[in-house]
């Protein structure tokens, strides 16, 4: 059995988001539902090119999309040379230079750490509805960074291991143009223009407000 890899990003530029990213799922279903065919066929015919580019055009923002069965000739790709906001994807090379840093002895496992106050609030996660102090070991940030995709545990990480050494371990595995520039929390700010803006709760409700006003 051939096995099919994918690989897809959006910034959308149109405060119609929610439609958007609805037109994008079915892209990617249609996308996905053809690597599985494909995967379970011997049959070395090409993706049906046209169709998906029919489907991804009309999208109102910016789309990036690679699909490759491994092993074998067939793929398609859409802006797949552009750069995109990675978004949650980037919590796993975080997660991998966690571990080699607790590997090395740098880094504790079990060390406890309190989550600061000027970590954003906002995005997926339950450390968000936590009463503080809120008090948890490297590993369990880890896990709800993984698990839950905390964005609060994330940005702790990423203080913890600092984003130019998660870089430099792109680097090393042929990554360059993947780059973690700043923390979730202030790349959100900086979506509503609020780049020099501190972190805080007063400030998080400004961005949702922001947010929620298609800012």
């Amino acid at each position: 059995m051939n096995h099919c890899m994918v690989t897809a990003g959006h910034s959308d530029t149109d405060n119609r988001w929610r439609i958007h990213s609805a037109l994008l799922v079915g892209f990617l279903a249609v996308v996905m539902m053809t690597c599985a065919v494909y995967a379970e066929s011997p049959l070395q015919v090409p993706f049906p090119e046209e169709e998906l580019n029919a489907l991804a055009d009309p999208f109102q923002g910016r789309i990036g999309f690679y699909a490759k069965v491994i092993g074998e000739e067939q793929e398609y790709s859409w802006n797949a040379q552009q750069r995109f906001p990675p978004a949650s994807v980037i919590k796993l090379p975080v997660m991998v230079e966690l571990y080699r840093r607790m590997e090395s002895g740098q880094l504790d496992p079990e060390q406890t750490i309190l989550l600061p106050d000027d970590i954003s609030t906002h995005g997926s996660g339950i450390l968000k509805r936590q009463e503080p102090p809120v008090v948890h070991s490297l590993r369990e940030y880890c896990r709800l960074m993984m698990i839950h995709s905390d964005n609060m545990a994330t940005d702790l990480v990423i203080r913890t291991v600092g984003a130019d050494a998660a870089n430099q371990f792109l680097d090393q595995q042929g990554f360059k143009s993947t780059r973690i520039s700043m923390e979730i929390g202030r790349w959100h700010y900086a979506i509503v223009g609020m780049t020099n803006s501190p972190i805080s709760r007063d400030n998080d409700s400004r961005l949702i407000a922001q947010m929620n006003a298609g800012k």
